[in-house]
């Protein structure tokens, strides 16, 4: 049996989820082992810590590189959370497979440095300058039969433009498990759901500003959902609320049967990202049967919907009111977009995604 040696150090989200199910496909063909050394990032406080637990990495990723060198046929590696691009890459000279979902955005976004504020601009050109040379060093020294997948044309794009290497794309899915049959109108709120991390740039307050300009007697009540955020970024969404009258249910680290049950109560998925790599909250949302209003230029779930699924439109509040307001009075609009979503999610499954990335490998060993 061919053996497998898996390094990452993601944190916790939608990669760590595929991540997951992934491992759990390929063990039924190849051994697998995970050596990756976890870092939890919220352990991690300030700069020293941080360059400490780099330093650490480095370490590591050094000392277990030999073990893979000799025992194992080929390293599935993921993004660390640390260094970007895995430290292991220069030690590592058997085939390699990178799932890189998108380059460090805070460095070659152009739509995310943008926004940064002088604070932002200080931490990121300066004091992360050194994570930056890291990230393009371990690609660079890389051995050369290394395989970059990543999961957007947009993503797709970035890295070549960054690494000058052409990765292979492939769309990601989602686990069907605990979703349940189909919800229909008559189990739903005036309630629209928005998901990521709270912060500027899936820019959350958008959605609010389109929600106030509804008519107070048809304003629907907003569920932001989050893994984590800006903390001041998230008081200044509760205060802009409170001003204008909108109900508002802020949800940080809930379980993934929690999430479901938010989906399936409300009306419609709002999702309005900056320049988002792909968005599985996406195809979640479809998979709990909602239609979808999201941010046209918002990102690469653009490339696996389309109008069959809601609305791909221009960040305008007004328009994104009254949106909402048609899908919230037509029932058989909205019934049209929920099953259509519902039926189209089989086709972004976990398993479908593992089965590319298990053909992948079988060319590689």
């Amino acid at each position: 049996m061919k053996k497998i040696a898996i390094i990452s150090n993601l944190p916790s989200g939608g990669a760590r989820t595929v991540l997951n199910s992934t491992k759990e496909y390929l063990s039924q063909k190849y051994y697998i082992e995970d050596l990756g050394k976890l870092v939890e990032s919220d352990k991690v406080k300030g700069f020293i810590r941080y360059y400490y637990s780099v330093i650490q990495e480095i370490i590591y990723n050094y000392k277990v590189s030999k073990l893979i060198n000799r025992e194992f046929d080929i390293l599935l590696s993921y993004q660390s959370w640390l260094t970007k691009s895995p430290i292991i890459f220069p030690f590592i000279t058997i085939p390699i497979v990178y799932i890189c979902h998108e380059v460090p955005r805070e460095h070659y976004d152009t739509q995310v440095t943008s926004k940064h504020t002088i604070k932002e601009q200080i931490i990121n050109r300066i004091l992360l300058y050194p994570i930056k040379l890291i990230d393009r060093l371990n690609l660079r020294f890389r051995n050369h039969n290394l395989e970059i997948v990543t999961l957007s044309k947009i993503s797709g794009d970035m890295i070549s433009k960054t690494y000058n290497i052409k990765p292979i794309i492939i769309h990601p899915g989602i686990s069907l498990k605990g979703y349940g049959k189909y919800s229909g109108y008559n189990n739903r709120h005036n309630q629209v759901i928005t998901v990521g991390a709270i912060n500027k740039y899936k820019n959350q307050l958008f959605i609010l500003e389109s929600i106030a300009l509804i008519h107070s007697e048809e304003r629907p009540k907003v569920v932001i959902v989050g893994n984590g955020g800006d903390a001041q970024y998230i008081d200044d969404l509760r205060n802009y609320a409170r001003i204008k009258s909108i109900k508002i249910d802020i949800r940080i680290g809930i379980s993934k049967a929690s999430l479901i049950k938010l989906y399936k109560s409300s009306y419609a998925l709002m999702y309005a990202p900056v320049n988002e790599p792909y968005g599985l909250v996406v195809l979640e949302g479809m998979r709990a049967g909602l239609p979808i209003i999201a941010a046209k230029g918002g990102g690469g779930y653009e490339e696996i919907i389309d109008s069959s699924n809601g609305y791909i439109i221009r960040q305008d509040a007004k328009l994104w009111a009254r949106t909402y307001t048609k899908l919230y009075k037509r029932r058989a609009l909205w019934e049209k977009y929920s099953q259509q979503n519902y039926t189209d999610s089989m086709n972004f499954s976990d398993l479908k995604y593992a089965q590319k990335i298990t053909r992948l490998i079988d060319k590689l060993i």
